[in-house]
């Protein structure tokens, strides 16, 4: 991820890809630190299917982020959170769709995780049918330091590779 700094840093920084964060876009110095928050290893070596990715296009070039992690205070044991930001010249175009599939097979061959929960913003629509598409259903509500508003919590139920 540390050659898709550029990359992900316009992401970061667009307003209109952030408009549903808490934050907005991100200037020069939160970005520094969002990076080396992402590219740090955990202070417990996690499961191999779990951390933040940069995100490809179809041509390799990087469009965005996407992470399966364990939020202490928002997942229980035996779930997972999911997440992603696309530039908005991915939007759109299916790649969301795609990396969300990819991190619930690989929650599923995780072992461990028995669902896959993702936080969204109530205004944020396009997030909000992505997920549908996925098969992810509302399950509750939950409100996040430094929002005015509580976001959606969304989860799909997740087969291990083991069938269980």
């Amino acid at each position: 991820m540390a050659g898709d700094a550029a990359a992900l840093a316009a992401v970061l920084g667009s307003a209109a890809v952030m408009r549903h964060s808490e934050t907005g876009p991100l200037g020069p110095e939160a970005i520094a630190l969002w990076l080396a928050r992402a590219m740090e290893p955990a202070p417990v070596p996690a499961p191999a299917g779990r951390g933040f990715w940069a995100v490809r296009d179809d041509a390799g070039g990087c469009v965005g982020y996407a992470h399966l992690t364990e939020t202490p205070g928002l997942v229980a044991p035996g779930e997972l959170e999911i997440g992603l930001r696309l530039s908005r010249a991915a939007q759109g175009r299916g790649i969301g769709r795609a990396v969300v599939e990819a991190l619930c097979t690989r929650a599923a061959e995780d072992g461990g995780c028995t669902r896959v929960l993702a936080v969204v913003d109530p205004d944020n629509l396009p997030s909000r049918r992505l997920f549908a598409r996925a098969g992810f259903e509302e399950v509750g509500r939950v409100m996040l330091p430094g929002y005015d508003h509580p976001d959606l919590v969304l989860a799909r139920e997740i087969v291990s590779s083991s069938g269980r």
